[in-house]
C-alpha cells in the first residue's frame, strides 16, 4: 500500500497545498471502470485516496513518471493549470505501446486542454456522465463525527479514454 518511489519534485505536480483539491473518486464509479479496464496504476493519488496498489502521489510526481505498459486511472488534482498538464501527460503516455489512460475530468469542452488533447484525437473516446458525481475529501470535514465531507461536483463530469488504437475520436 505504498506509493511507487521513483522520480520526485516539488515543481510539476501543478497544485500545491492539495488538501482542498484532493477529491476522492467515488468507490462505486471506480469499481465500474476497473471492471472494464483492469487498472494497474493510479497516477494522481495520495496515501489516503489511492485506488490501485501501484500509485503516484504529489511527492512521487506522476507527471514525471513513465506510464508505458500500464492501464492507468487518473483523477487529477483540480485547477486550470493542473488539468492541462495532466491531460497532456495522459495523451502523450497513451501513444506508447500497451498503454491505456482513463481520466475522470470535469466537462469543459471549451478549454484549451479539451480542444488540444481530446476533441477529434485518434484513439480518444469520451463518455459524459449522466449525473453529477459526489466526491469525498479526507482532509475536509463537516464535524468531528463526520470526517469526510461529501459534495456534489460543481460541473458535470466525463470519462476520457486515451489509447494508441487506430480509431476515430468518439463519444460513447
Amino acid at each position: 500500500m505504498n506509493s511507487v518511489e521513483t522520480k520526485t519534485t516539488d515543481k510539476t505536480y501543478a497544485v500545491k497545498n492539495t488538501h482542498k483539491q484532493e477529491w476522492e473518486t467515488p468507490q462505486g464509479l471506480f469499481d465500474d471502470l476497473n471492471k472494464e479496464y483492469g487498472f494497474t496504476l493510479d497516477a494522481a493519488a495520495s496515501d489516503k485516496n489511492h485506488k490501485c496498489k501501484k500509485y503516484y502521489t504529489e511527492r512521487v510526481d506522476g507527471l514525471l513518471q513513465d506510464w508505458k505498459g500500464e492501464t492507468v486511472f487518473c483523477n487529477p488534482p483540480t485547477g486550470h493549470k493542473s488539468f492541462k498538464l495532466w491531460v497532456r501527460k495522459a495523451y502523450e503516455e497513451s501513444r506508447k505501446k500497451n498503454t491505456t489512460v482513463v481520466m475522470l475530468l470535469p466537462v469543459s469542452t471549451d478549454s484549451d486542454w479539451f480542444q488540444r488533447y481530446i476533441y477529434g484525437q485518434q484513439g480518444v473516446r469520451v463518455k459524459f456522465l449522466p449525473a453529477r458525481i459526489k466526491m469525498t475529501n479526507p482532509y475536509l470535514f463537516i464535524d468531528s463525527e463526520n470526517r469526510k465531507e461529501t459534495i456534489g461536483s460543481r460541473r458535470p463530469s466525463m470519462i476520457v479514454e486515451f489509447t494508441n488504437k487506430k480509431r476515430k475520436f468518439s463519444i460513447i
